[in-house]
């Protein structure tokens, strides 16, 4: 590398950014795009744009060519290769697309899978773990691939139990969680060795543990062969998230978690066969996300052709469409599919178009609330859920009491706000203050970083005059005047998502005519209103609305007649 060179780290996301301000990227000389594999949206749109900046060729960047660098351990080389081949990029550099193989340092694992298909997963799983346990030998923890949280908790249950009934002489065996909604404290439980070296850890994940964490110590891997999979449907408006089938890229990313220290072996709890029956890959974001700010990302780069758009997988013509008419509902669309200024502010923020749309709306003098505005998207984008979950019927009251302060009776939203703002609030001890609401210490802090980012992209964009006074600050409830003004000014992005109370006392949607139920993590769970908005939609064993408020049906009325009039 030349001397004094710079290498600067950042996501696809923050590049997208760049590209908006720097179509052809001529302060960079290289780009290198890690982890393809995992087929982000973000990643997929990157390289759709590298693509371009490459068949453009070295005249936009002032003759300095652009190298572009594609890594990944798992992924198709000769899908990527074909994707860049092409004549265009050929004319322009004199050379097609190397290839460079480097081996991995891997230790072998010996793989076994089930002779016949398993009745029951949860008790397969757990057989296995015992049978690990009482027949290979210590030192050697054991990292298990389950679906989701719940499954979790009852087969950490389960082993404790286990545990417990083993003789004196037999060693012990540790059931430890690791899933995004824990705490950082629990969470670290999964990396800690044990204590005692008469006992054996066992690590019960979802698949966060396939690629994104390393647990050392481990050994012995049972792989579920399952996954929940989050797939947005476009035309009903809604993400599914359901355990399904993993592809055979998880599969051996699983495997490989057994020998990063030593020789290890990998049980899958399936069959050869079903193995061989897998997808190759896991499904690219952009096949099963919603691509609403993919469209819009690309409307403010310029492409008004989106369907000819360099793509390595294209999304169905259908989801394209019924974006482009989502993005002019929200304003960031003209008749014609140009962008609207708003449009151009609104692929700025590192958020979703709805969102995006909330907060434009937020600085006019409708609403005038683009602060407040600001700590609810915080909390929303912020990862995982603010409020973790508690399980148990005790410690669910003690929690239930401890956040009544922060609840409020016109639902998740003004929740969120009034949370944030007694978190700011808040100037002897913060970690102590989330612990005892069972507030999720890490997404309170990303959160922060949120609100600081998007102050200062509204103060760049005159969204705001100026610079808000600092934390901390007394914390003054919202009103119900204030509310109704913020709940109103969130209807600019999500009129779509509402639902209307139904005689039988269900909730149906007002677009597309679903029932709906209030999600059971919602403050207004149980409750019965006259019409709600949620901001997300999602389907598990039913048909949930999440993140849920309280509104009257003629706002919707106002909102749409906004749109329209």
């Amino acid at each position: 590398m030349p001397k004094g060179a710079k290498i600067k780290f950042l996501t696809e996301g923050t590049l997208l950014q760049e590209l908006l301000r720097d179509p052809y990227l001529r302060q960079y000389s290289a780009i290198i795009v890690d982890e393809i594999h995992e087929r982000s949206l973000d990643a997929d749109l990157l390289v759709g744009f590298l693509k371009q900046i490459l068949i453009a060729g070295p005249k936009h960047r002032g003759g300095a060519p652009l190298k572009v660098v594609i890594m990944s351990a798992t992924a198709d080389v000769e899908a990527i290769k074909g994707f860049f081949d092409v004549d265009e990029v050929l004319q322009h550099n004199g050379r097609g697309v190397d290839v460079l193989r480097i081996e991995g340092r891997q230790f072998p694992v010996e793989v076994q899978h089930e002779s016949r298909p398993v009745a029951d997963l949860q008790d397969a799983l757990l057989n296995r773990i015992f049978r690990i346990h009482t027949e290979e030998p210590l030192p050697g923890d054991i990292l298990a691939f389950l679906t989701g949280q719940e499954e979790i908790n009852v087969a950490q249950k389960l082993i404790e139990e286990y545990s417990a009934s083993l003789a004196s002489n037999v060693p012990k065996i540790k059931a430890v969680p690791l899933y995004g909604q824990l705490s950082i404290e629990a969470q670290q439980e999964a990396f800690l060795p044990v204590k005692s070296k008469f006992t054996r850890k066992v690590v019960l994940a979802t698949n966060i543990a396939e690629t994104s964490v390393t647990v050392s110590g481990v050994r012995y891997v049972v792989d579920s062969g399952k996954a929940k999979i989050k797939q947005f449907r476009p035309r009903l408006g809604l993400e599914s998230l359901l355990a399904k089938p993993i592809s055979k890229s998880s599969a051996v990313q699983r495997t490989g978690r057994a020998g990063r220290e030593g020789p290890g072996k990998c049980y899958r709890l399936y069959t050869e066969a079903s193995f061989d029956s897998l997808l190759s890959a896991d499904l690219p974001e952009i096949l099963r996300n919603d691509i609403l700010s993919a469209i819009l990302t690309m409307k403010a780069r310029g492409i008004q052709d989106v369907l000819s758009f360099p793509l390595m997988d294209a999304p169905e013509t259908e989801a394209i469409e019924r974006a482009l008419v989502h993005l002019h509902f929200l304003g960031a669309l003209n008749d014609d599919g140009s962008i609207t200024s708003a449009g151009e502010t609104m692929a700025k923020f590192p958020l979703s178009a709805p969102l995006s749309a909330v907060l434009i709306a937020a600085a006019s003098p409708d609403y005038d609330c683009v602060l407040d505005t600001i700590d609810i998207i915080s909390c929303i984008t912020a990862g995982e859920d603010i409020f973790l979950a508690v399980h148990s019927e005790e410690g669910q009251e003690k929690v239930e009491e401890s956040r009544k302060e922060l609840q409020r009776r016109e639902g998740d939203i003004i929740t969120y706000l009034t949370t944030m703002q007694q978190y700011t609030a808040e100037n002897s001890d913060r970690n102590d203050w989330c612990k005892t609401r069972k507030l999720n210490l890490r997404t309170m802090k990303q959160a922060l970083n949120i609100r600081r980012q998007l102050r200062g992209m509204c103060i760049k964009e005159k969204l705001l005059s100026e610079a808000p006074v600092s934390d901390p600050q007394p914390f003054y409830p919202v009103s119900p005047q204030r509310a109704e003004a913020l709940l109103k000014c969130f209807l600019r992005g999500f009129a779509m998502k509402t639902a209307m109370l139904a005689p039988d006392a269900s909730y149906v949607t007002c677009h597309g005519k679903h029932v709906v139920a209030i999600h059971p993590a919602s403050v207004l769970h149980g409750r019965k209103v006259e019409a709600i908005m949620f901001l997300e939609q999602v389907y598990t064993n039913k048909n949930y609305a999440k993140k849920v408020s309280v509104i009257q049906a003629t706002w919707i009325v106002e909102a749409l007649e906004h749109k329209y009039k």
